[in-house]
């Protein structure tokens, strides 16, 4: 759902710098001198703002999600020294949980 909301708000990002660049073009080609577009540059700066933040929030999830996709790898892992299929045996066998089983190992 964010990155829909990310991907609507980049669209509408480049919609608003089109029509803000066109407003500009269009004063300096009918009057010589360019009049800057300061409702559309403000509008321009609001969306990246909103960009910029949702970025910041995936960005904080994904993190959050590898630390815990890390901790609960080296959680299962087997000590040094026991090989994998014997440690996931013992695991079900001892109905423990790898990390007391492999501190009853130890």
């Amino acid at each position: 759902m964010e990155v829909t909301a990310l991907l609507q708000q980049l669209e509408e990002l480049e919609t608003s710098a089109a029509r803000s660049l066109a407003a500009e073009v269009e004063s300096a080609v009918e009057g010589g001198a360019c009049l800057v577009d300061d409702v559309g540059r403000a509008r321009i700066l609001a969306i990246c703002e909103q960009v910029r933040s949702s970025c910041q929030r995936l960005s904080s999830t994904d993190a959050k999600a590898k630390s815990k996709l890390s901790y609960k790898l080296q959680r299962s892992a087997p000590p040094l020294g026991v090989k994998p299929r014997l440690f996931q045996t013992l695991a079900l066998l001892g109905r423990l949980q790898p990390s007391v089983l492999r501190a009853q190992i130890s």
